[in-house]
């Protein structure tokens, strides 16, 4: 009947509103339309679940219209969206976000046909039979807080002893829906049962570790939660490495260290051999002398040590001698060089710290004098070829 032409009990319902539509048809021809036309509780749970696939923020879902719809062939979807505080961003749809997507479509085409010319190109768009306060009946407009609560009190649920029961939160009230959470219920949905992370992961590479803890991490798994106290632990590691004077020896200090090493020997954990091979060269790496390359500081406990050559400059490990000097000059030419191919803003989070530490060594007559700084100078030709370089970090 509503598929063949205009439907005069439609437009009836929606022009005069469902009270006079009841007394003159009754309640059961009603029950027969609500299925066909999307109510607010219809559009509110076809929303949450579209939040939950796709993990796109509320005000983005509320605004789409079907211009933000294109098809990238039969069965994908790449979605545009505003994402309020930022900008313009576009998405490539799950099957599982495709087909509701799809589904909601179909629903809605009914409503779609009998809905004012100005909000047909509304993708929300839906049909409140008893109208609002200012008359309207067909809308496209977001649901209010206000109709969120009502429609999670107005879900019901069937226990163990078939009783309905309402939605309830762990507290026993009824639940909270936070809709811009839902991208973290996107994010929990995962699989993530093999799923351990790295030490600095992130669960979204959009924020940083900071914010994702402090406002995003709640309810998670235990691998989840792991990873969050890794980034903690792996931040607090990096403010106490910072703040740790570097271990730098002249010559005229190998002396003193050989007398009054039992400090040093308690900060590098070493015993007496393992101090003679550091003071020798038997454990020299690129920049430093390593106190335990096998620690597992910067990689996998009892293997060698994988970290870049400047990472030795912030690592409480590390012994500077003058035997090191040249291979720390070609490190600060090697930041050079980095400095002019790169902005300030891709240099200071990558390099910046440790160019710091390594200014903060190389100042003249503070470690080593100027003499053995430009004798070491001499044997530098500021080259990559002079660094044990992967090809992605060679400079032009």
């Amino acid at each position: 009947m509503l598929h063949d032409g205009p439907d005069p009990l439609v437009s009836e319902m929606a022009d005069r509103g469902s009270f006079p539509f009841r007394q003159r048809y009754g309640v059961g021809l009603r029950a027969v339309l609500d299925p066909l036309i999307p109510t607010l509780d219809v559009v509110i749970a076809y929303q949450l679940l579209f939040g939950a696939y796709t993990g796109v923020v509320p005000d983005g879902i509320a605004d789409l219209g079907l211009e933000d719809i294109e098809w990238a062939g039969d069965e994908k979807i790449l979605l545009s969206y505003v994402k309020g505080r930022t900008a313009a961003e576009s998405l490539a749809l799950s099957r599982q976000a495709t087909r509701l997507l799809e589904q909601w479509l179909d629903h809605s085409s009914v409503a779609r046909r009998f809905a004012p010319e100005e909000l047909r190109s509304e993708l929300w768009v839906r049909f409140t039979p008893s109208g609002t306060w200012s008359g309207e009946r067909w809308l496209a407009k977001p649901a209010t807080r206000l109709s969120i609560c009502a429609w999670v009190e107005r879900r019901q649920a069937v226990d163990e002893d078939g009783r309905p029961t309402q939605m309830t939160g762990d507290d026993g009230l009824p639940l909270a829906l936070h809709l811009h959470r839902i991208r973290t219920t996107h994010d929990a949905l995962k699989d993530r049962s093999h799923w351990r992370g790295s030490r600095r992961s992130t669960l979204d590479p959009n924020r940083s570790p900071g914010v994702e803890g402090d406002h995003y991490l709640t309810n998670t798994t235990p691998a989840q939660r792991d990873a969050a106290e890794d980034i903690i632990a792996q931040a607090q590691e990096d403010l106490v490495r910072r703040a740790l004077p570097p271990l730098v020896l002249a010559t005229a200090e190998m002396a003193d260290l050989v007398e009054n090493y039992p400090e040093h020997m308690k900060r590098l954990g070493l015993d007496d051999n393992a101090l003679a091979q550091l003071l020798s060269g038997e454990r020299d790496v690129f920049t430093a002398a390593c106190g335990d390359q096998l620690s597992g500081l910067h990689g996998p406990k009892g293997k060698p040590c994988p970290a870049r050559p400047w990472v030795c400059l912030l690592c409480p490990l590390a012994l500077f001698a003058p035997r090191h000097l040249p291979n720390l000059l070609r490190l600060r030419a090697f930041f050079s060089r980095q400095w002019q191919q790169m902005t300030t803003a891709e240099f200071i989070p990558v390099f910046g710290p440790y160019a710091h530490r390594l200014d903060e060594i190389l100042t003249p007559d503070r470690y080593f004098s100027e003499h053995a700084l430009r004798a070491a100078a001499a044997e530098v030709t500021d080259s990559d070829v002079e660094l044990p370089l992967r090809p992605e970090e060679q400079t032009v």
